[in-house]
């Protein structure tokens, strides 16, 4: 694998023509629309593009982690929606597929000369036929698939402003009681949701996640799961937690997340180069009183606490 410059735009393994594509020249759109009890009806036209946008009132700086009302939120998502509706087909599709590429761009990764000829669903039933399909190149070329699939994954569900990280479904999730509530899960899955993130030079990515540990580390639930686990100071989170800051007690007896989630930082240091902000410290410091105080969680941690050198921060 090779980390190709932030601006470089490297392999693309995409194959355009999966890209959605307009009518040719020259074919008529026409048509009529019109709104109705049932929703809305096109009559007679060869082609019709909806433009969908949600929004939210999250916020996470504030301890209600709400702001601003629904005619507020209706403002902001109307006028997302009718930038939009001022620009063509093309616009809108090269914009994406610009945006897109400048992160997908970023990592060259090959180890099989060809694309497979076979539809994924067909790819995943050969691989686990035998040891040697594995090996085979169509075997390769799923794990090549794979290594895209995640940073994919990364790239649609972990940018933007609002400090939320992706969780267990992400923006994928199709139902209101999803498993494990779709909640950020910490014993393993946010882990592996993250762990592509500064290795495949996708630092914007692992920005959310950061910002959501910053801003729940002194919240008052955060601080009550340490006090739960036998600690004075600091904070921890169990299993099964939510961008509102809350918790379930479920897998209680898990309490070092807090371990990973700290060393994160440590990560995008080596990665970018950056220095950390010195508002970050106090958690560390407080997570570092925690294992201080608690032999068990030093050795459940294994070693594996990143201090963080004076020269790195801000």
């Amino acid at each position: 694998m090779r980390r190709m410059p932030q601006t470089a735009p490297g392999r693309s393994t995409v194959n355009s023509n999966h890209l959605p594509q307009r009518p040719d020249e020259g074919d008529s759109v026409g048509g009529t629309l019109r709104a109705t009890a049932d929703g809305i009806e096109v009559d007679g036209a060869s082609e019709v593009i909806l433009l969908l946008c949600g929004g939210t009132s999250f916020d996470s700086s504030v301890p209600a982690r709400t702001s601003g009302d629904a005619a507020q939120l209706a403002d902001r998502v109307k006028g997302i929606v009718d930038a939009a509706a001022a620009k063509s087909w093309d616009e809108l599709l090269n914009a994406h597929v610009a945006n897109f590429t400048s992160f997908m761009g970023r990592v060259d990764f090959q180890i099989t000369p060809n694309p497979s000829k076979k539809n994924t669903e067909d790819l995943v039933k050969f691989y686990s036929g035998s040891q040697n399909n594995k090996n085979s190149a169509d075997g390769l070329f799923l794990e090549e698939l794979y290594f895209h699939y995640g940073r994919y994954l990364e790239i649609s569900s972990s940018r933007g402003a609002r400090h939320v990280p992706n969780n267990l479904q992400g923006i994928w999730n199709n139902s209101a009681h999803a498993p494990w509530n779709s909640d950020v899960h910490t014993n393993i899955n946010v882990q592996m949701n993250y762990w592509p993130a500064e290795q495949t030079n996708l630092s914007e990515c692992h920005v959310p996640f950061l910002d959501f540990i910053i801003d729940n580390s002194t919240s008052a639930a955060w601080r009550k799961a340490a006090q739960r686990s036998g600690q004075t100071k600091g904070w921890t989170v169990f299993t099964e937690s939510s961008i509102f800051g809350g918790m379930s007690t479920w897998g209680s007896q898990y309490c070092v997340a807090n371990a990973w989630y700290c060393t994160t930082f440590g990560t995008t240091i080596v990665h970018t180069r950056q220095r950390i902000p010195q508002t970050c410290l106090p958690r560390h410091v407080e997570f570092g009183r925690i294992l201080d105080a608690t032999p068990q969680k030093r050795h459940a941690c294994e070693g594996r606490h990143v201090g963080l050198p004076q020269r790195m921060v801000a």
